[in-house]
């Protein structure tokens, strides 16, 4: 994807990919193939546009094809090059997109391959103001990296994945769309960017979320898409196989639809994150997460899906209940800090009712460890942030508990030990590598805290 670094009144494709094969030294065979399929493979046409290259269109979307292959129809709806190249030969390829827009259609030859070293010097650029210069630099170069290659720069937002229904295992059950933003993500998010002196983004962001949220308010939806719709339907693709033949092929998410209440906690740690690292925020905003409180004192009890979104029957889930408690804990410190206007007595009340009960139901003594949901006997390592939030110090002989009866060997890793998210479920019945490595990391957090 191109970026320029031009005159704002200059006109610019809305998108566009540029590729650049070159054969350095011999030959090389070279193949090419173009199969577009815009609106999940309803759309099935092309045509030649003379000088403007090849267009694909479907409902107001155009993508142009210029490229010096010689391409040829192969197939359906697809087309096709084969050629030799020699040392010191090239072929290019721009590929633009506009979304009922003007389509605007740059040329080939040196304008591109100045366009591609105007985009690699922007990207270095942006790499080079990553103020960490610690231990592996280049991984949390990369990682950064990562987190701005998922940010759509019209809004700021950071989606959780560019594509969809990977699997995570080899039934395909758990197939998901995760292409929009998680609001629980936000916090982990903005503070990436403002810890490595991107506070251009960690604003940007934080705007789009309070925008997003202004659809709902004073409720909170678990995401929305990039642009702060808030109808993010399910729909199975039975026409396509899914990645290695693994289906199904998801759109859409219905957890959108489901109560989640541990956010409410995660967008007020972000607001006051924001706020403890100098941001400010306007009275809207202030107003916003009174909003939010005043949904958590009326909600709190309710039973939700929480942070995992296993879809089974909605249960009373401890980490909700911290993420309550922790949301009107930051508040009342904003409200000292920056005058939201609370009552203090009423917030402090209604923070002291949900830990006491947690400490009721939450604590399970047979076990000596918090448990997942009320009544149950499995940890849950979500609530070793615990400690983090300030709810409990991380030598607290409850806290220690937990630790303890959340960690199991894995039969899949080398570690002897790591840390299993939460106990299996007909929903859920395998947990995966990558979500132990979230947890064993939050296991980390409270130990560093018990230090």
């Amino acid at each position: 994807m191109t970026i320029r670094a031009r005159d704002d009144a200059a006109l610019e494709p809305e998108h566009e990919i540029v590729r650049l094969m070159e054969c350095t030294r011999g030959s090389v065979v070279l193949d090419a193939l173009y199969q577009p399929r815009p609106g999940y493979g309803r759309a099935m046409r092309i045509v030649r546009r003379g000088k403007l290259g090849w267009l694909c269109e479907y409902r107001g979307l155009a993508a142009y094809l210029l490229t010096d292959l010689e391409l040829a129809p192969c197939g359906e709806a697809a087309l096709g090059a084969a050629t030799t190249l020699h040392a010191g030969e090239k072929r290019q390829a721009a590929l633009t997109f506009c979304d009922n827009d003007v389509a605007v259609i740059n040329p080939l030859g040196e304008a591109l391959e100045h366009r591609l070293q105007e985009t690699v010097r922007w990207w270095r650029g942006w790499c080079n103001h990553c103020s960490y210069r610690g231990p592996h630099a280049d991984a949390v170069r990369r990682s950064a990296l990562t987190l701005k290659l998922l940010t759509y720069s019209l809004s700021g937002a950071v989606v959780a994945a560019p594509t969809t229904s990977l699997p995570e295992g080899p039934s395909g059950d758990r197939n998901w769309d995760y292409r929009y933003c998680w609001l629980r993500d936000t916090s982990l998010v903005l503070q990436s960017f403002v810890d490595l002196d991107y506070y251009k983004e960690a604003r940007s962001f934080l705007a789009w979320l309070l925008h997003a949220t202004r659809l709902t308010q004073p409720r909170l939806q678990v995401m929305y898409d990039v642009f702060g719709e808030t109808a993010l339907t399910e729909h199975r693709l039975d026409r396509f196989e899914g990645y290695c033949g693994i289906g199904p092929v998801r759109i859409g998410n219905a957890a959108h639809e489901q109560l989640q209440l541990d956010i409410y906690g995660d967008v007020v740690l972000t607001a006051c994150d924001f706020v403890e690292r100098g941001g400010q925020l306007d009275s809207y905003e202030k107003n916003l997460l009174v909003g939010f409180g005043e949904s958590v004192r009326a909600l709190w009890r309710s039973p939700d899906r929480s942070i995992w979104e296993i879809r089974v029957p909605y249960r009373q889930n401890t980490y909700s209940k911290l993420m309550c408690w922790t949301a009107l804990d930051r508040l009342l410190h904003l409200n000292r800090r920056i005058s939201l206007g609370l009552d203090d007595a009423a917030y402090g009340a209604e923070r002291d009712r949900i830990r006491a009960d947690i400490e009721a139901h939450g604590y399970n003594a047979q076990v000596g460890s918090y448990v997942g949901y009320y009544g149950g006997t499995a940890a849950d390592a979500s609530l070793l942030l615990m400690a983090r939030y300030g709810y409990l110090p991380a030598d607290d002989p409850r806290m220690v508990g937990t630790a303890d009866t959340s960690r199991a060997r894995s039969p899949w890793t080398a570690c002897s030990t790591v840390i299993r998210r939460a106990a299996p479920t007909t929903a859920c019945r395998a947990k995966r590598i990558s979500s132990r490595s979230a947890a064993s990391g939050w296991s980390i957090t409270s130990r560093g805290s018990a230090k």
